[in-house]
């Protein structure tokens, strides 16, 4: 069996053509990609959606489609763009740290943190540094500490400010920007609290986050 965990729209919709002439069991995972079904604004996003509709509209009993939560399945099933047949939904998957971490005692600083990458329009993560703001006298004190773990892209940087600590892993040119699985994981079991911004319709198809 094969396992698609992740890949770019373009790379998924040559996939599944080959696929439909040399047939072996496959399983992919749908990420946030999928939203764009109903919500993509940009030129890029129109065609990402279109890529999944044609990914979709190409069937075969022995590819299957991985959601990360039951909102998802039932969205695309019921808009016709999937067979329940062909859709497994799990919960996603969160207990899998390489390592066990001690639970934290609630001491100061109490530390709140966005998880993944940071957009404005698709999750509001901005809004991150303008909590931040207003409660910078608590961040001077060290009562409060507001971190952001992943990628900051480039649409959220208008918005950056002195009171959100940064975990945006590596910054040397040729290399990868993604924090390392230690570091990322070690970063987690630091907070106590983690916050999202993610409205109602874009919730259905983030979870993957």
């Amino acid at each position: 069996t094969l396992f698609l965990s992740i890949t770019t729209f373009s790379s998924f919709l040559v996939f599944k053509y080959l696929h439909y002439f040399n047939p072996k069991p496959t399983v992919a995972v749908l990420h946030g990609d999928i939203d764009f079904l109903y919500l993509g604004s940009s030129k890029l996003e129109k065609l990402n959606a279109w890529c999944h509709k044609r990914i979709f509209k190409i069937k075969s009993s022995q590819f299957k489609y991985i959601v990360l939560n039951k909102l998802a399945k039932e969205r695309l099933c019921a808009d016709g763009y999937l067979g329940r047949n062909e859709v497994i939904e799990i919960n996603h998957p969160f207990a899998n740290l390489t390592q066990n971490y001690p639970p934290l005692s609630v001491v100061s600083p109490i530390k709140l943190g966005h998880i993944g990458s940071m957009e404005v329009a698709r999750k509001n993560s901005h809004l991150l540094y303008k909590i931040a703001e207003m409660f910078k006298n608590e961040v001077k004190n060290n009562q409060l500490c507001f971190e952001t773990i992943g990628l900051i892209t480039p649409n959220v940087i208008p918005f950056k400010n002195n009171w959100v600590l940064e975990r945006v892993g590596n910054t040397k040119p040729n290399q990868p920007d993604y924090l390392t699985r230690t570091e990322y994981e070690k970063y987690l079991s630091e907070l106590h609290f983690t916050l999202f911004f993610i409205d109602k319709q874009q919730y259905i198809f983030r979870t993957s986050g």
